[in-house]
């Protein structure tokens, strides 16, 4: 008897439509959805070029199912009156992802400008972006905007009425009547042929997206729960993307111990973990870690037994929660992107869930060694590669120093190159993100509002990091800078985004000018500026609009910061 079949099934007509009604549904086992948009988009790229994206695993639920079933994230809850048929082992994630995305459904919005590869010639990865969804008003989700920026929303595919009604009865309608008012966007083509070059595009990229099938095996009703905990590890260790959690979830379950109610328990109780997506991952990390003290290795979590999870795991999500707390309110990191590294988080928590029952005034002075911990490994890039074993070194070193000892090799062996900060640019994601929080920590002041910038103010105000010397002004006045010089996090701070827009490509003297007079103090604006630890006074190099001088003085104020904050003030 066959106990598995293996056929492909269409993306739109079978797997995402039996998503949505409930046909489709997923072991309460399982832990939430956890793709960041990013993720998504890659995968609806890789979708529309054809390229194949791995197969799912699905189990057909018999009258005697042991698994409670729930509903995919986004998708309508399911009632007494839907029963599922199959239950999604291996997949959620990319279907999840895919459904929210291609039904409308989420945080986000997909979107597929044609107007980027009609008139401006992109590529198309650049042609399929995303939007986050605020207080439910999605810049491009009215047929007027999508005409004018050209852009298709995703959703009216896979979630309307379909391409053709969109492109006929809404687009050229709309694009006719910005015609006759003299109104046509920069990419129209006149006559017939705008819409004819859509509907290619859409041919091309979009419909493959419709006809993707992906390979599924689907276990028949019969399967027995040991044996399908069984596949799930087989499938793990023939390199199918399956997470540590999910599986140890699936071992624990059958052994009786619910992991995922205790990630969903702690996601309720806990402050900052839905705030920075925390992967359930790292607190199993966090028990290995003070359980062990020689590993967090992926092989070595799938060894955990259950009683030692359950022993450990209350202290493991304080700790996790201690560390999120101290560089949330101390270390000016508001929300995920700010973090230089995700697994630095590790070796943190387990300091502090080691250390838990030390008196108040003697965690008062722990968070001042971990900080200034932090901040060398921060500006030293330790967590760059083999951040398993860097984080054991350090939960060692950082027990020696915190009992009494010598300082960890990353405090005590810190150096810092200034004239590196003339070349750090995102892409060197540990010291730009370890520069901008630790601005933050600091309570520099908004340029809107002048009050000190939390997290509250950057959503309220739309605060994010900017330049400093317009990009667009130094290309012109500064022709032989490397873009790299250009971007630097020395020419970067945050700024508000109406602050931003007012700013435009204009010379630092006419925008400083321009706030100047709308505040009508002069105090004011200098006390902002060197709350950014920028020069201030009316002879600066800002207010002159020489770059060569602003950077290597940025540069100072930038390095004195980090040396304060690594506890190497000179």
């Amino acid at each position: 008897m066959a106990y598995f079949d293996t056929n492909p099934k269409k993306l739109k007509e079978d797997l995402l439509v039996s998503i949505d009604r409930g046909n489709t549904a997923l072991p309460d086992f399982q832990r939430e959805f956890v793709w960041q948009p990013g993720q998504t988009l890659a995968l609806i790229v890789s979708l529309a070029q054809r390229f194949p994206a791995g197969s799912l695993l699905r189990l057909e639920i018999g009258a005697d199912n042991v698994f409670q079933a729930r509903e995919f994230s986004g998708a309508s809850p399911l009632s007494e009156n839907i029963t599922p048929q199959f239950l999604m082992l291996d997949g959620q994630q990319r279907l999840t992802s895919l459904y929210q995305a291609l039904y409308g459904k989420g945080e986000h919005r997909y979107y597929f400008s044609f107007r980027k590869l009609l008139f401006l010639k992109k590529s198309l990865e650049d042609a399929f972006f995303f939007e986050r969804v605020k207080d439910q008003k999605a810049p491009y989700q009215t047929i007027e905007p999508q005409v004018i920026w050209g852009v298709l929303p995703l959703e009216v595919i896979f979630g309307g009425k379909g391409f053709y009604e969109w492109l006929y009865e809404r687009f050229a309608k709309q694009l006719n009547i910005m015609r006759i008012a003299g109104k046509a966007p920069d990419y129209d083509l006149g006559d017939d042929r705008t819409v004819e070059e859509i509907a290619k595009l859409y041919r091309s990229y979009i419909e493959p997206l419709e006809r993707y099938e992906f390979p599924v095996v689907t276990l028949a009703r019969e399967t027995s729960l040991e044996a399908v905990c069984t596949i799930f590890e087989t499938l793990n260790s023939t390199g199918v993307k399956l997470s540590v959690f999910d599986l140890l979830n699936a071992r624990f379950f059958y052994l009786g111990l619910n992991l995922r109610n205790l990630w969903l328990q702690a996601l309720e109780n806990a402050r900052y973990f839905k705030r920075f997506d925390i992967d359930p991952y790292y607190v199993l990390q966090v028990i290995s870690a003070v359980e062990t003290r020689t590993t967090i290795k992926r092989g070595d979590i799938l060894k955990l037994k259950p009683d030692i999870v359950s022993k450990h795991w209350d202290d493991a999500i304080y700790g996790m929660e201690e560390a999120l707390d101290m560089l949330f309110r101390q270390c000016g990191v508001f929300k995920p992107d700010l973090l230089s590294y995700n697994t630095i988080l590790v070796p943190l928590a387990a300091i502090f869930m080691k250390y838990r029952h030390l008196k108040q005034e003697a965690k008062g002075a722990l968070r001042i060694k971990l900080k200034c911990w932090y901040w060398c490994s921060v500006f030293s890039q330790k967590y760059e590669s083999n951040p398993t074993t860097q984080s054991i070194t350090d939960l060692e070193e950082l027990s020696i120093w915190i009992d009494g000892g010598n300082s960890p090799s990353s405090v005590t062996e810190f150096k810092f190159e200034p004239t590196n900060l003339f070349h750090t640019t995102f892409r060197q994601r540990a010291v730009y993100r370890g520069i901008l929080s630790l601005l933050l920590s600091k309570r520099l002041l908004d340029f809107h509002s002048e009050k000190p910038v939390d997290d509250s103010v950057m959503e309220a105000n739309g605060v994010d990091d900017h330049h400093i010397f317009p990009d667009a002004y130094l290309q012109v006045n500064y022709p032989a800078l490397k873009e790299n010089e250009r971007n630097s996090i020395v020419n970067r701070t945050l700024i508000d985004r109406a602050t931003n827009q007012s700013i435009g490509k204009k010379a630092p003297s006419l925008y400083l000018q321009e706030i100047e007079n709308a505040w009508g103090n002069a105090t004011n604006l200098d006390r902002v500026l060197e709350s950014h630890f920028l020069p201030s006074s009316t002879q600066s190099s800002l207010r002159q609009n020489d770059f060569e001088s602003f950077r290597r003085e940025r540069a100072e104020n930038l390095y004195n910061l980090i040396l304060e904050a690594t506890c190497k003030e000179e």
